[in-house]
């Protein structure tokens, strides 16, 4: 197999099973030799013993914030989080940026400046 233009010999993409070039992208195909396998759970364990836990903290305030939201459409008090599939990760911050959705109107905003993404069902 060929590698596309501007790859070197060698590299990911020519140790792969098949390139496919869809939309100005390339599609890769991994062999089966590429398979996630976990890691030992008392190995994590072992390594993050001497580091300061950090991300309960935030995720106590991420909770915190959650519970005094109120929807920004039907004006009810109970949220839930959905994780925002475009940008999951900033920079600075440990835990994933969600958006608030409301069980009620189904209304999805986002929860620092109160944007509407997806306008619900309004509930009288």
């Amino acid at each position: 197999m060929t590698p596309p233009v501007g790859l070197r010999a060698g590299t990911q993409i020519e140790r792969c099973r098949e390139v496919f070039p869809i939309a100005g992208r390339l599609l890769i195909s991994y062999s089966r030799g590429m398979a996630f396998r976990e890691m030992d759970p008392a190995t994590i364990f072992s390594l993050l013993e001497n580091h300061k836990d950090t991300l309960s903290v935030e995720a106590a305030e991420d909770e915190r914030f959650l519970s005094r939201l109120v929807c920004a459409q039907c004006g009810e008090g109970e949220m839930r989080k959905k994780v925002r599939i475009d940008v999951p990760f900033v920079a600075g911050r440990a835990l994933v940026q969600w958006d608030a959705e409301c069980p009620h109107c189904s209304c999805v905003f986002d929860p620092h400046i109160f944007l509407i993404k997806k306008a619900g069902t309004f509930v009288s």
